[in-house]
């Protein structure tokens, strides 16, 4: 497993092209704290972005929505979120997004398949159109 982290200036780029590249692709969101450990957010619903609002040089907001119908769309919402960092597999698979904020808690946010995009573009494109 690999780990890359996202300076805070790249934050909106980074997220808008990751957005992109995993719409539709389901997810799990967890946020774990130092008080309540891990707690489920959000299982197995299609992700449908992720925001960035930078808010001073050190800690900005991140919002990540999922769902297309309208009963089953959800936004969680990360604020005073101090660091970014994604997870890749050995096979450049995305793994995971890891949200750290300034409070000491962590979002992470998990595919239910991890996979190289190439070869989930074309089914995800199916989907959609139906």
């Amino acid at each position: 497993m690999q780990t890359r982290t996202i300076p805070i200036g790249e934050w909106r780029p980074f997220l808008d092209g990751f957005s992109r590249q995993h719409d539709g692709w389901l997810v799990n969101v967890e946020v774990d704290s130092l008080e309540y450990g891990a707690q489920p957010e959000i299982e197995d619903l299609p992700l449908a972005g992720i925001s960035a609002d930078t808010v001073s040089a050190g800690e900005g907001t991140i919002e990540i929505f999922v769902g297309r119908e309208p009963d089953q769309r959800a936004t969680h919402t990360i604020a005073h979120a101090t660091g970014l960092a994604l997870e890749q597999a050995e096979s450049g698979a995305d793994v995971a997004l890891q949200v750290k904020a300034a409070d000491g808690t962590a979002t992470l946010l998990r595919f239910r398949a991890p996979a190289l995009p190439e070869t989930v573009d074309h089914v995800v494109a199916m989907r959609t159109r139906r």
